[in-house]
């Protein structure tokens, strides 16, 4: 499914005459936030207008927080976990 959503990606930005890093960007990306809308409308028609709020603030920090710090997450963790094993010995 995933390659298919690619590929008709690639295919749409070629006749648009769009380069794929931007169609990349926009159209992909707006793929990954489908499922948080899903879960805000359906909580928002159940009555819960808060818990569809939260899910759309969170779920989007919770997105660029991940994104734009896992590199440095895993390096802080390495650089802790071998100073850690150093101080041990």
């Amino acid at each position: 499914m995933t390659l298919l959503m690619v590929e008709a990606t690639n295919q749409v930005g070629m006749i648009l005459k769009i380069d794929t890093a931007i169609m990349g960007l926009v159209f992909l990306a707006a793929g990954a936030s489908v499922p948080d809308t899903i879960a805000s409308v359906i909580v928002a028609k159940q009555g819960e207008a808060n818990m569809a709020v939260s899910n759309a603030i969170g779920s989007n920090c919770f997105d660029i927080l991940l994104g734009e710090c896992r590199f440095d997450f895993f390096h802080l963790l390495f650089q802790a976990s071998v100073f850690h094993g150093l101080c041990q010995l």
